[in-house]
């Protein structure tokens, strides 16, 4: 069981990650983070979300100052949320990416992406080991939390209909589910 969450919100400030005719990616990560947020406070953990800043937000060192936020809370649990995007707009689904040969992070990456399929009915695509070590797409993953479970979940695809307004439907409710697993 999780005691101390850290929230990351993918992009965000300048950087707006994928764009849709439905949106930017970095408003439907917020919004979703915040959610999750919310929920684990309720659920009685203590839980942070990285603000966006321009530390945190523009820069070469963007990522680094994420991963520091997550280090000076002492997180159990890294949790960064983004949503994916590709062309043709008929693919969608759910899937985690988590750092290769980081076992300790894979059963709760499973089961978030498993969790979150399941409530968006949409395709459980499967699961990535980053094998980079950089502070690239996925630097918050590599060697800068040993001892934090952290992974990165692409909730959906912000290009597909179907992912957005199954999100949109119930965004409360989602983040439920991701704290429920998370929680224990």
């Amino acid at each position: 069981m999780a005691k101390i969450l850290v929230i990351d919100s993918g992009h965000g400030g300048p950087d707006s990650g994928a764009v849709s005719p439905y949106g930017e990616e970095k408003f439907f990560n917020w919004d979703l983070a915040g959610r999750v947020l919310a929920e684990a406070k309720t659920a009685g953990l203590a839980a942070y979300l990285i603000p966006h800043t321009p530390e945190t937000t523009e820069g070469p060192g963007r990522l680094a100052a994420r991963v520091a936020f997550g280090r000076a809370k002492k997180a159990d649990v890294f949790l960064c949320i983004h949503w994916n995007a590709t062309s043709p707009n008929t693919v969608r689904g759910t899937e985690c990416w988590y750092e290769e040969g980081d076992e300790k992070s894979v059963p709760l990456a499973q089961a978030v992406g498993n969790a979150v399929a399941h409530q968006l009915a949409t395709i459980r695509r499967p699961d990535h080991p980053d094998n980079e070590d950089r502070l690239g797409r996925l630097g918050v993953l590599h060697g800068h939390l040993p001892k934090t479970v952290h992974f990165l979940l692409e909730t959906g695809f912000i290009t597909n209909e179907k992912d957005v307004d199954a999100y949109k439907q119930a965004p409360e409710h989602l983040a439920k589910v991701i704290v429920g697993v998370i929680a224990g």
